[in-house]
């Protein structure tokens, strides 16, 4: 499940964050899509989790 999980997100791994395995990483991307530029930094972005 990595692999295509790596392919959606141009090879950054999600679950490297503590906490977020493979389902919840693809759970996500589902929900927010994969461009973050609609938030001006991390911390907007973590904001709205």
């Amino acid at each position: 499940m990595r692999d295509p999980l790596h392919r959606l997100t141009a090879g950054v791994d999600l679950t490297q964050i503590d906490a977020i395995g493979p389902q919840s990483a693809l759970q996500l991307i589902a929900e927010i899509g994969t461009d973050m530029s609609r938030w001006p930094s991390e911390r907007h972005f973590a904001r709205e989790l």
